[in-house]
């Protein structure tokens, strides 16, 4: 574990720049926006959802974008919290799985 911490304090100065708030902010929403426009895209086309929680709303679109607004804006939330304390791996991770969402989601329809 030390071994992590001393990379990440050699390099928190980049991480820093390039991890401003409003930077990842933006970037957490415009994919989190993304990922629930294309999810209610993919299920009006015919998909279905495999999340086995979100798969109970799939039926109602109304239930299914404010259950996934909430948990986008939790998550958003908890992001920003963790910028603040200065964590900004797990930020990474987030817009890393974000991103991964959108693309899987993407390709499945477009691809």
């Amino acid at each position: 574990m030390s071994i992590i911490n001393n990379i990440i304090y050699k390099y928190s100065k980049n991480l820093k720049i390039l991890m401003r708030r409003e930077i990842a902010v933006a970037t957490i929403s415009g994919l989190a926006f993304l990922d629930l426009l294309t999810t209610v895209y993919g299920i009006s086309l015919g998909y279905v959802e495999e999340n086995p929680f979100l798969h109970l709303f799939s039926g109602n679109f109304l239930a299914l974008g404010t259950v996934m607004s909430l948990l986008k804006i939790f998550t958003l939330a908890l992001s920003y919290f963790e910028l603040k304390r200065g964590k900004y791996l797990i930020v990474f991770a987030v817009c890393g799985l974000f991103l991964y969402a959108v693309v899987s989601n993407f390709m499945l329809i477009f691809g």
